[in-house]
């Protein structure tokens, strides 16, 4: 009788037993909903237990995806069927810093899963100081690299940066990147700089609209506009000037929208709108975009940028501009800082004074002379911009 009972309870807790689930992350931020992928299970599975919550699964090819509530930081069970994994649950916050490359472009991204994204690295002489910045802020690998178009000044700093301070590929000091995405332009670009990208940006993708990153703690970046073309409204209208797939490199950068828990911010590349008689992509644009809280302000400040239309259109809250110290652009240029100043905050990397150019005041609500530019959200409802050492709360 008591070999019976004993064989009863092993059988028991057997059965009890549950298999590890596969999920594609186990470590979420505590800011806000968590979408995860689920793999491994098998098909008619519905529903899914996560802190004693019964919870929707959503079929994603043969897979599963569901949407955990955040949670306080601490450890949760995430059960289905028969299968089970623990989610850490961990403080996180956004953080956007714009680096000073000089006269180009490089916006590091930490989502509050703890994901880091380079969008764009400045100019080939911008490597060591882009490897020095991303040191600052305790990054010694990336997630995703974003190239917005195939411009010197956006891409030449990726090969340096990857070949470390060796400058040798394939040694110890190589800077690690999970994985590349960029306009699609790469192989028909001719370049030095293009060729050195290439070498370094292995298993590089074209990005598409449907390339949006891990929804994790209420954090979605989007892909807006590619290769000439805004997603939803086609290409810019074919002219004398312009094709419809215009050859403008600047025309053809990659938008991408950062959300978070209501919280928006535009990464424009150098998108064109229009002035000096570019492309108006902008204007394609702006119809499908409402007031955002943060601009990082398309082409360092040029008129081709920052359209009248497309400022009144996106009112931003703050504008980022990127540029070098005494540049011989004249980058910014004072109408369109001004025109930024009149609807928001306006911060610049560098002097916007620039020898031989047009004097102009920086508005009054923001400055120049930043150095990196931080901008900062713990659940996305306020952020914060931080502009040499001095802060402000939105």
């Amino acid at each position: 009788m008591n070999r019976v009972i004993v064989m009863l309870s092993l059988w028991l807790v057997g059965a009890c037993s549950r298999s590890a689930l596969l999920v594609s992350v186990s470590v979420v931020p505590d800011s806000g909903p968590s979408l995860l992928r689920l793999t491994g299970l098998p098909p008619g599975i519905v529903f899914a237990s996560y802190d004693n919550e019964q919870l929707p699964l959503q079929p994603d090819g043969l897979n599963y995806r569901v949407q955990i509530p955040a949670r306080p930081p601490g450890q949760y069970l995430l059960v289905v069927d028969n299968f089970e994994a623990e989610i850490n649950v961990v403080s996180g916050r956004l953080r956007v810093h714009v680096l000073d490359v000089g006269q180009g472009d490089a916006t590091l991204i930490e989502t509050p899963g703890g994901q880091r994204i380079l969008v764009d690295s400045g100019a080939p002489e911008a490597a060591l100081g882009l490897r020095a910045a991303l040191a600052r802020y305790n990054v010694d690998s990336l997630d995703l690299a974003v190239a917005t178009h195939m411009d010197a000044d956006h891409i030449g700093g990726f090969s340096g940066l990857v070949a470390g301070a060796d400058e040798q590929l394939e040694t110890f000091d190589d800077f690690k990147v999970d994985s590349w995405l960029d306009s699609g332009d790469a192989e028909s670009c001719t370049s030095q700089v293009c060729a050195a990208y290439r070498t370094v940006a292995v298993g590089r993708r074209q990005i598409e609209a449907s390339d949006d990153f891990d929804r994790l703690g209420g954090f979605v970046l989007r892909t807006l506009a590619r290769g000439g073309e805004v997603f939803g409204a086609g290409t810019i209208p074919a002219s004398d000037d312009h094709p419809a797939s215009t050859s403008d490199d600047n025309a053809r950068s990659v938008v991408l929208s950062l959300e978070f828990n209501g919280f928006r911010m535009l990464l424009m590349g150098d998108l064109t709108g229009g002035g000096l008689g570019s492309p108006d992509m902008e204007g394609l644009l702006a119809p499908s975009l409402d007031r955002v809280n943060v601009l990082r302000t398309g082409h360092h400040g040029s008129r081709t940028s920052s359209s009248g239309p497309f400022v009144a259109a996106t009112s931003p809250q703050v504008s980022l501009l990127s540029y070098g110290e005494d540049n011989p652009h004249c980058h910014p240029v004072g109408e369109v800082v001004e025109r930024l100043g009149n609807v928001g905050w306006v911060y610049g990397t560098n002097p916007s004074q620039q020898a031989g150019c047009p004097n102009w005041e920086w508005p009054a609500r923001g400055s120049d002379d930043c150095g990196d530019i931080t901008i900062e959200s713990a659940r996305g409802s306020q952020f914060s911009v931080r502009c040499a050492g001095r802060e402000v709360t939105f």
